[in-house]
């Protein structure tokens, strides 16, 4: 029951802030590898650094020569007569032409090493922000393990308080019926155990808004 419990609360305080996490995570270890592999905002930051990437690629690209080829055919119909006959001939003539261009930028002012430079400190500061997610994602998680579990032990304390002092009461009753203690004693032993009830449903209650 109480791994159920806890594994209800890592759910709700995990979508809440943002992370996920499979509902079978019964452990720390389980809680914080569906966080990490399935949350939404490491998602968004890693598409993020691969769009940096991709971003430097082009910019070095632009370094390179660049190549380009054109073909083109064509075909000319032509008839003649024939003087003798009167018939006429058709030809068909074809021109094939290909053409290859390649071109450099000998200098530009320094702009295109600018722009690779500027990539690649994009892609630097990318990475350093998907770390710090990271890190942000797994504290939380750890965070609210930890404050589950918490509230698990609580509750499993307020449970035990109730067992003892309803034995309590019904060790009072027995006494008060055979003359050993009087009624005071035994409604002393139902507001402690009405009290204890108290606290138990507080318990229930945090866990269950949890």
């Amino acid at each position: 029951m109480a791994r159920k419990s806890l594994t209800r609360w890592m759910t709700g305080v995990c979508l809440a802030a943002g992370l996920a996490m499979p509902a079978a995570a019964e452990t720390l270890a389980d809680a914080l590898a569906g966080a990490y592999n399935t949350s939404g905002l490491l998602e968004q930051n890693r598409a993020v650094l691969r769009a940096a990437d991709e971003d430097v690629a082009q910019a070095v690209g632009a370094l390179r020569p660049v190549v380009s080829w054109t073909g083109d055919v064509t075909r000319n119909y032509g008839e003649t007569r024939s003087a003798v006959t009167g018939n006429y001939t058709g030809a068909a003539t074809d021109t094939t032409s290909i053409g290859l261009i390649a071109s450099l930028v000998l200098y530009d002012g320094g702009s295109n090493r600018l722009s690779v430079d500027a990539a690649k400190e994009a892609v630097l500061a990318t990475r350093s922000g998907l770390v710090s997610v990271e890190q942000d994602v797994l504290l939380r998680g750890v965070n609210a393990f930890m404050e589950v579990r918490r509230a698990i032990e609580t509750l499993t304390l307020r449970q035990n308080n109730v067992r003892v002092i309803g034995e309590e009461l019904r060790a009072a009753d027995d006494r008060f019926e055979v003359g050993e203690v009087t009624r005071t004693d035994v409604a002393s032993a139902e507001a402690r155990l009405a009290a204890a009830r108290s606290l138990l449903a507080a318990a229930e209650g945090a866990l269950a808004q949890a």
